[in-house]
């Protein structure tokens, strides 16, 4: 059965541009990366030169295993990914999302404007059990950027699949609709939330090379990238507050991890938590109007860098549980059935928290912090969804960002293994954009 059926691409609603240059505003045409090429005979570091959207293979030897790897130029400064949850019979799926490269500063709470695309790359599977890439696979073609889905709304902040394999549907009813790659959700720059239907990039090109759709406009001139310049109509569209509200700007997004999947959370940038119901009846000319939240509260007094809803594995009793943490340093548990008061808070004393994610299959929530430390949570006990016992810190260095799968920066793959094969750190890679406060 297939997750929201009636959400499909079609001809009708995606446009593909031939020259999408001004979505792409001011990245550098090459980037000189330099990489420690670690192998059982030596250790060596050297400067390349990768052009834009191309990348190079990296092969690593740690111990008695060879790992291997990409470094890629995504061409700007990377401000959210996400793997496909499914992985394709062509590899594996990931959405990159970048603020413009020529600007310097991304203020918080402040609305950005102007072009911005979300890239979507497809990588070769990974052979789980020697940790790398599969090498029959990784030939220079192998990982490439199918296409970039273009906005007009000022960059985006955050991009999350859909995480059931329902979301991806193989299968087109009607004349004009393609096959589902998935369903991407987006924190858009101008404070508003969407819901893309993806098309399958090579049923896009099929379609193409038929003739059922054609490309807008002229090619862009010295243009080398095969990537697909696409405009897509969004499938859902939600605002935290009013028109003139310039604070409540949603910054990371996070799906309902059980079936039907039909409910999504902001975690906001003025300390705000936002939960829209995706199924919710709308009025008349609902297609193309802005819906509002169904749970909305102010969760911290500064900005927030996470929400996250407590996995199906801690049983029924968490389906309205949801953790939060931000710049205030505070690690909050609430139910959205009485959201005045936490369940839980837990503060650090010093410094904030990055990001936050639980780990798959265990009842351990993993956080990063500005202090170069992660945090682990271990729930002990469901009575309440206390954490009862906070683990010893682990301290491998400089990171932003914990997530069950290897994490791809801009221009650099890095991935340090620190509780199993399942939970991964990626270290952050010094880039021309900041964000400031």
């Amino acid at each position: 059965m297939t997750l929201f059926p009636h959400w499909q691409p079609t001809c009708k609603s995606i446009k593909v541009l031939r020259d999408w240059s001004s979505y792409n505003r001011g990245a550098a045409s090459s980037v000189n990366v330099s990489i420690d090429s670690r192998t059982s005979e030596a250790a060596a570091s050297e400067a390349r030169a990768i052009p834009q959207f191309d990348f190079e293979t990296v092969h690593f030897h740690s111990g008695a295993r060879d790992s291997s790897g990409f470094v890629a130029n995504v061409g700007g400064s990377v401000s959210a990914l996400d793997w496909l949850p499914s992985a394709t019979d062509r590899g594996n799926f990931l959405a990159v999302g970048t603020h413009p490269h020529d600007e310097p500063t991304h203020r918080v709470g402040v609305p950005m404007a102007g072009k911005g695309a979300v890239q979507i790359w497809c990588t070769p599977n990974v052979d789980t059990a020697a940790n790398r890439f599969d090498e029959q696979m990784f030939s220079p073609s192998s990982v490439s950027m199918e296409m970039a889905l273009l906005n007009a709304r000022g960059g985006v902040w955050d991009v999350r699949w859909c995480p059931s394999a329902l979301a991806s549907d193989s299968s087109a009813s009607g004349a004009s609709a393609l096959p589902r790659l998935g369903l991407l959700a987006l924190a858009l720059g101008d404070g508003t939330v969407q819901v893309l239907a993806v098309p399958d990039p090579r049923a896009l090109k099929q379609a193409l090379a038929a003739g059922t759709l054609v490309h807008e406009g002229d090619a862009a001139e010295g243009s080398t990238t095969q990537a697909l310049g696409v405009l897509l109509e969004p499938v859902f569209t939600g605002r935290v507050g009013g028109v003139n509200d310039k604070t409540a700007l949603p910054w990371t997004l996070a799906w309902d991890p059980r079936p039907p999947h039909n409910r999504l959370m902001a975690a906001c940038q003025d300390g705000s938590v936002a939960v829209w119901l995706l199924d919710k009846p709308r009025n008349d000319c609902a297609e193309l109007a802005e819906a509002y939240p169904v749970h909305c509260f102010m969760a911290d007094s500064l900005p927030l860098r996470q929400a996250q809803w407590a996995p199906a594995t801690l049983g029924n009793s968490s389906f309205n549980v949801v953790v939060t943490c931000g710049h205030a340093g505070n690690i909050k548990f609430w139910d959205l059935r009485d959201a005045h008061q936490p369940l839980f808070h837990y503060p650090i004393t010093r410094g904030y928290f990055l990001s936050m994610r639980w780990c798959p299959h265990s009842k351990a929530l993993f956080l990063t912090c500005d202090d170069h430390k992660v945090r682990v949570i271990h729930l002990m006990g469901m009575h309440g969804l206390l954490p009862l016992r906070l683990s010893r810190d682990h301290s491998p260095g400089s990171h932003s960002a914990v997530a069950p799968r290897p994490i791809l920066r801009h221009c650099l793959l890095i991935a340090h293994q620190i509780s199993g094969p399942h939970c991964m750190l990626a270290p952050p890679v010094t880039s021309p954009a900041r964000v400031v406060q």
